[in-house]
């Protein structure tokens, strides 16, 4: 077997969906009492890091959702779009002229870009509004819709294009929510690495 973007991307997405599944059932099988024997042997072995093993599960349980749904959604947006003659994105879409240019450079801009994104949209703007005694669903709702109207300053970019980075700005606040910056920042980051595979 060769390898190839297309074969880099199943491995994502068949990683993707074990780390949803075991995300989802680990936690529900252990409060049924049985032995986990296996994972005591691990934490007896690994020195204790709970805040790590915290944050590893929280990017992880949420890149696996990103990588799940997120592409799906962004393929309906596109066929909507393009059913009612407008499209989500045009060629003069920055990524689309970085892909063009040197997909090397296209990840090399939007991986540090993702981490600006979460320090503003979920440590300062989501997190202020916690801090501030806020509910923090809507502090989520709010962060979420402007991380996704922010996308439509991008030049060749019509107005569906909030919706996808809309839903992701609610996964990468959820990420937030339960595992601190540092994992809304991984998912955001393995996401966009994700997509960038999948451009190739």
């Amino acid at each position: 077997m060769v390898f190839s973007p297309e074969v880099a991307v199943g491995l994502v997405d068949l990683t993707a969906r074990w780390m949803l599944a075991l995300g989802i059932t680990v936690p529900f099988l252990r409060r049924t009492g049985l032995d986990f024997s296996f994972f005591k042997v691990w934490r007896w072995r690994l020195p204790p890091l709970p805040r790590i093993a915290r944050i590893a599960a929280v990017s992880a349980l949420f890149f696996a959702a990103a990588s799940l749904a997120l592409p799906r959604l962004d393929v309906a947006v596109q066929s909507f779009g393009a059913g009612i003659n407008h499209p989500v994105v045009t060629q003069e879409h920055p990524q689309a002229v970085l892909m063009r240019f040197s997909p090397a450079l296209l990840l090399a801009v939007t991986l540090p870009l993702a981490a600006v994104e979460e320090w503003f949209f979920r440590r300062e703007l989501m997190g202020g509004m916690v801090r501030a005694g806020g509910s923090k669903w809507l502090a989520l709702l709010i962060s979420s819709v402007a991380f996704g109207a922010v996308h439509l300053l991008n030049p060749g970019t019509g107005w569906l294009a909030l919706v996808t980075p809309f839903f992701a700005g609610l996964l990468f606040g959820g990420a937030y929510l339960l595992g601190g910056v540092q994992s809304s920042c991984a998912v955001h980051l393995a996401y966009n690495a994700a997509v960038v595979l999948r451009w190739l």
